[in-house]
């Protein structure tokens, strides 16, 4: 029997707005129609048959939309509900990580039945709930009088296709540690935590204003410290871990600065009604806002851990499941609350945009330089991600790639948290972190190696479609551009080093001893890389970034995606020529550039003292034996000829500085009445 067509009422089609029938009921309303016609005559006719089949399809309706009262919420119940389940009752290991798969997958379905709900719907959704009502004047401006916060959940395209790929990644994230790291300890610890920062996450994407923004994200930074203090037993985990509380903790009280300061002027925390009264309340001037900006972005700039904050990232990166989750959540979490703020920053004064392009540009620089100085490959990649999310800052910054840049950010999440994966797979095989102690992935270990050098090609990627749209012939465009080639250079280096690298033997280790990961932790790390790798394809299409924007998407100059690729690619072709001409000569380079980072605290020491025995010694000489001295002397004498002349007085200065101190009582005796 045919579908009924799409034509008017009177020719059985569905009605207008309708969604179409899902694959999955017609099979069930088919199976159950059939079965009831050929139970009541077992001799139907064919005729018969079809006609039920189309009635069936005509009774059998689903409006997503219905749902959103109970799905929306139920993103963030699910793991908010397993977390209380986890931490009261659970004790086993198996029935932990189960629980916790279990609260991602809810997530995730309630997150596509959202998704589908709002898929023709280019508009905001919003919800909320009254939470906190405070009367606290009775006098004063409207919106000072009470102070309330309302629970609101707003999603739209954007925002549901980077909560996908979180909750996605949380997933893979979960399914690896169960595959791949059996023997750590806390386990239950483990999977509470990571519900805690999918729950925080997932809040901070949702939020309809900055303090339940606020507070999601301090949530989330808790379970992240949490998460990074997991690994006890060792001193350099725990200093590692603190490094990671009191950094981040500044970029946390910096959101909660400039969300205090806009409330304080404003009276509203929601950047859409801000924008609203921005130049209609008084007293609050572009002074205030303009500061305000700025301490956003310093927010989101620790949390990202670009520069000067990435320290925390690479300080914490031997934790392989725990950085894969910092690095592959807080670049999307940053990204959402700057792209969030933007209407506040084009209102502004120019110093707030000025700033934030200034600070991700030389930030993408300086990651890419502290990339290639060194051989730590866990430094090395965590740095090259580092470049590359400064790099997807910086047109966030610029007006109109707020949109596209923050959909390269969500590819760049599940890249980095791939390419983390995969290598700690690789360290943890080849018993070595230092690229010169490690090689021949491709060949021993060959699918780490592969999502390694997948999750590089995605990161070396992933900026371009941001990218194009930059003014040339301007500094943001060459930092850009510099900072892109130097993170794909330092990222090729690490896959290149770990696949194609000579495996050396060294003491207590022989290379035919390294065995690949257990076979569900390599799937993983390949399937989070091609997730990141379909997202950082799905940015090169315009009519994707149209439909996340909501609006047409205004494209770049026509073959500058050939430009950019181009500069990717001559990135690679270095690590290629240096890897045929001798890959210990170049490891020798990198490691002299490792040695560099270290002059302040031994090569200058060094130099000092060996230029103590000349000039800078015998200047040191002098005024420690000579002018020292002598001025000693000359304040001993003089302290010496005070004290003589002032020896009649010395007897009654005790006395004086008693009748002092009952003056000083008497006059604040006497003060509230006297004086008044």
């Amino acid at each position: 029997a045919g579908r009924p067509g799409r034509g008017g009422a009177g020719d059985g089609s569905q009605p207008a707005g309708e969604p179409a029938l899902s694959l999955a009921g017609d099979a069930l309303a088919l199976a159950v129609h059939f079965s009831r016609v050929w139970l009541e005559t077992p001799s139907a006719s064919p005729a018969r048959i079809a006609s039920a089949a189309a009635t069936a399809q005509r009774g059998f309706s689903f409006d997503p939309a219905s749902t959103l009262g109970w799905s929306l919420p139920l993103i963030l119940l699910a793991p908010l509900l397993a977390f209380m389940v986890l931490v009261s009752s659970v004790r086993s290991r198996r029935g932990a990580s189960d629980l916790a798969l279990l609260a991602t997958l809810t997530s995730l379905a309630a997150t596509l039945l959202v998704g589908w709900a709002r898929f023709r719907h280019d508009d905001v959704y919003k919800t909320s709930s009254q939470w906190i009502n405070l009367p606290i004047a009775f006098t004063g401006p409207p919106q000072f009088q009470g102070f309330g916060i309302d629970i609101t959940l707003r999603v739209d395209h954007l925002t549901l296709y980077a909560l996908l790929v979180l909750e996605l990644v949380v997933f893979g994230v979960l399914a690896w540690q169960r595959a791949a790291a059996r023997a750590e300890p806390g386990p239950l610890r483990f999977n509470a935590l990571v519900l805690l920062l999918l729950l925080g996450g997932a809040g901070v994407l949702l939020s309809g204003d900055l303090a339940e923004l606020a507070g999601f994200w301090g949530l989330a930074g808790v379970a992240t410290y949490l998460l990074l203090a997991h690994r006890w037993g060792a001193d350099p985990p725990a200093r590692a871990a603190r490094l990671g509380l009191w950094l981040p903790l500044a970029a946390d009280l910096s959101l909660l600065c400039g969300a205090g300061l806009l409330y304080s002027r404003y009276g509203q925390l929601d950047p859409l009604r801000l924008v609203g009264v921005l130049h209609s309340t008084p007293g609050a001037g572009l002074k205030s806002l303009t500061a305000a900006c700025i301490l956003i972005f310093a927010a989101a700039a620790g949390r990202a851990a670009i520069w000067p904050f990435s320290v925390w990232q690479t300080g914490t990166a031997p934790a392989p499941a725990a950085g894969a989750l910092a690095q592959g959540v807080w670049p999307l979490l940053a990204g959402s609350l700057f792209y969030r703020a933007l209407p506040l920053f084009a209102q502004a004064g120019p110093q707030a945009l000025r700033s934030a392009v200034i600070w991700a540009g030389v930030a993408a620089l300086a990651a890419g330089v502290l990339a290639l100085a060194g051989n730590d490959a866990r430094r090395v990649l965590t740095l090259a991600g580092a470049g590359v999310v400064a790099a997807c800052l910086l047109p966030e910054a610029l007006p109109g790639l707020g949109a596209t840049a923050f959909a390269c950010l969500v590819a760049v999440g599940p890249a980095r948290a791939a390419g983390t994966l995969a290598l700690g797979s690789l360290v943890a095989g080849m018993r070595a972190g230092e690229l010169e102690w490690m090689g021949e992935g491709l060949r021993r270990m060959r699918g780490s190696a592969t999502a390694l050098l997948l999750a590089v090609l995605v990161l070396s990627v992933a900026a371009v479609p941001a990218l194009v749209s930059l003014q040339p012939r301007r500094l943001s465009s060459l930092a850009a551009a510099e900072g892109l080639f130097l993170a794909a250079l330092a990222g090729a280096r690490v896959a290149a080093g770990a696949g194609l690298g000579p495996l050396l033997r060294r003491r207590a280790f022989e290379p035919e001893r390294v065995r690949e990961a257990p076979g569900p932790a390599v799937s993983i790390s390949l399937w989070l890389g091609l997730v990141g790798a379909l997202a950082a394809g799905l940015g090169f299409f315009t009519g994707w970034l149209a439909f996340l924007e909501g609006k047409p998407h205004r494209a770049g100059p026509l073959g500058t995606d050939v430009l950019w690729l181009a500069l990717v690619a001559a990135a690679l072709l270095v690590v290629a020529v240096g890897l045929g001409l001798g890959w210990p000569l170049a490891l020798r380079a990198t490691r002299a550039g490792g040695y560099a980072r270290f002059l302040v605290r031994a090569r200058l020491l060094w130099l000092w003292r060996r230029a103590g025995a000349g000039g800078v010694g015998a200047l040191v000489d002098r005024v420690e034996a000579d002018a020292i001295a002598r001025g000693e002397g000359r304040l001993g004498q003089s302290v010496l000829g005070t004290a003589r002349r002032l020896a009649p007085v010395l007897p009654l200065l005790p006395l004086l500085a008693g009748l002092a101190g009952i003056l000083a009582l008497a006059a604040g005796l006497l003060e509230p009445g006297v004086f008044r």
